[in-house]
């Protein structure tokens, strides 16, 4: 199983793709944000920022936990595997708010 499927099943991941999507859809209904644009952007990058860190720390727990020492190999490892897996969850938000811009009416 790769790594991506491992952190796909944590129950964390799912919790953060949740938040992320509820999120982005609670945004589409508010007329500043319900655009791609730097409102939008800021309000998920604020979110991201902390679900994030909650992540990151979830899964180090979930993955280290019978680990005292750790080489330098490791944690570059696992360190590229969460920032990979951050960003490909930061595409949900994404794929809510260009779908809802098939919608919404920017000109007038």
């Amino acid at each position: 199983m790769s790594f991506l499927e491992t952190f796909l099943h944590a129950k964390s991941t799912k919790w953060v793709s949740f938040s992320y999507a509820l999120f982005a859809l609670l945004l589409t209904q508010i007329p500043l944000f319900n655009s791609l644009g730097y409102e939008f952007s800021a309000a998920i990058g604020i979110l991201a920022g902390l679900l994030g860190g909650f992540l990151t720390i979830s899964l180090f727990q979930q993955r280290f936990v019978h680990h005292s020492i750790l080489s330098r190999g490791q944690l570059l490892a696992f360190a590229s595997e969460v920032v990979a897996l951050n960003l490909l969850l930061l595409c949900v938000p994404l794929i809510l708010i260009s779908f809802n811009a098939l919608f919404v009416k920017n000109c007038s």
